[in-house]
């Protein structure tokens, strides 16, 4: 049986801490990829976490800007990429890299093919991220 979409974002419905506990003398590159970018409530926990966690560096890859036009999303997102958090829209070559490096294929199933505006919607959302990190 699948289940429905939760209403909640991953990063509160997982139980799980989302980042890990370094070792301070190694240091962490993690790149995440999400469909939407963080909620205000877990860009908050992010934020904290990089605060506290100096070793881990994070990239965040969306695919699109969550409710962007609210002031508490752009405050959040700035206080994310002055956390050390680097902040990116997804482009064409990085939907490429997700489905060929972690989407499960079933026999037979195509390539990945982009769709016809993604090049316009990751130009867009870049400008719109641009804006509201400056």
């Amino acid at each position: 049986m699948e289940e429905k979409p939760s209403s909640r974002s991953v990063e509160k419905a997982s139980d799980q801490p989302v980042l890990p506990e370094p070792d301070p003398p190694q240091g962490y590159d993690l790149t995440w990829y999400v469909s939407s970018s963080p909620c205000s409530a877990c860009v908050a926990k992010l934020t904290d976490v990089l605060r506290q966690r100096p070793a881990v560096h994070l990239t965040l890859l969306c695919s699109r800007l969550f409710q962007w036009e609210e002031p508490e999303i752009g405050a959040g997102l700035r206080a994310l990429a002055a956390a050390g958090c680097k902040l990116r829209m997804m482009a064409p070559a990085d939907f490429l890299h997700v489905w060929e490096t972690y989407v499960e294929k079933e026999e037979g199933e195509q390539s990945f093919s982009p769709w016809e505006d993604c090049q316009d919607n990751c130009s867009y959302y870049t400008e719109r991220l641009a804006s509201i990190l400056q």
